[in-house]
């Protein structure tokens, strides 16, 4: 009966993953970019990349951008669109480099499809504890 205990365990701690996050505000260069079309244009060029949809609501969509790999964007009642790059993995956090490789990369779509300049501001980052991603 241990020996079955002692298996069980071991395969749910084998099937743990941590879920790390970095949470960016969109900050735009031009007053007059009103934070609806900002949201409309983030959520539109997400679209138009064919990413699979993992949630969608009226301020909210969330996309997978690469496996264990999601983003979230959403139009919050402070009147303005946040970001959330969220990884659940059994291997490591973003790089600084992926951070700002998605930053950069963001920033310049944005630009070249709509014509207007933003900042994505990385304002908190952090780990969520270990869960348990699946148990059979």
């Amino acid at each position: 009966m241990r020996i079955l205990a002692l298996a069980a365990v071991l395969l749910a701690v084998a099937s743990c993953a941590r879920t790390y996050y970095k949470e960016f505000t969109v900050e735009p260069q031009d007053r007059s970019y009103t934070v609806s079309q900002q949201f409309d244009d983030f959520t539109a060029y997400l679209r138009s990349r064919g990413l699979r949809t993992v949630i969608e609501t009226n301020n909210l969509l969330e996309v997978e951008i690469d496996p264990g790999d999601t983003l979230l964007v959403r139009l919050v009642p402070d009147a303005k669109v946040e970001l959330t790059l969220t990884r659940r993995t059994k291997g490591s956090d973003f790089t600084a480099a992926e951070v700002r490789r998605f930053q950069e990369t963001f920033e310049q779509r944005i630009r070249e499809t709509t014509g207007r300049g933003l900042s994505i501001r990385l304002v908190d980052q952090g780990v969520a504890p270990l869960t348990n991603i699946k148990l059979q």
